[in-house]
């Protein structure tokens, strides 16, 4: 399998160009197949909005065309799978989250859980003071030398 990078297409393409770019950076050579490694939207021109893609491809006698190959943007592809490193000691206590910021919103993904709680009424659980008290509090702090 192959790796080619940097294939720009236009924002509203089709499967049908994305194809034709891969044949052209393979020089026509018969394509088995192919894999969309990467895409991203580079925006960088408001008015040249386009997709940059990472292409693995699988191509008859890639061996022979990876030594004729001089582009450097096409290069043999290299999986590799991570994997999670294991918890070298035992938690006795769950961890306890707080705050709102990007740790505390996504600190469990994918759990299914509500992370905001809620009394039996539906109503949001409110931290510190209510706004009246707290613009009240907030003011005395100023005054204050």
């Amino acid at each position: 399998m192959i790796r080619i990078s940097q294939i720009k297409l236009p924002a509203e393409h089709t499967k049908v160009q994305l194809e034709q770019k891969i044949k052209k950076a393979v020089h026509h050579a018969p394509l088995k197949s192919y894999q969309i490694f990467k895409r991203s939207l580079d925006a960088r021109k408001k008015d040249q909005i386009s997709y940059v893609y990472t292409i693995d491809a699988e191509i008859e006698r890639e061996s022979v065309f990876l030594k004729r190959n001089k582009n450097p943007r096409i290069t043999k592809a290299e999986r590799k799978e991570y994997r999670l490193p294991r918890c070298r000691k035992e938690i006795p206590v769950r961890p306890v989250v707080i705050g709102m910021g990007p740790a505390g919103l996504f600190c469990r993904p994918g759990s299914g859980k509500s992370r905001v709680k809620t009394d039996s009424s539906g109503a949001r659980e409110t931290r510190g003071r209510e706004n009246e008290g707290r613009r009240g509090f907030l003011g005395k702090r100023k005054s204050q030398p």
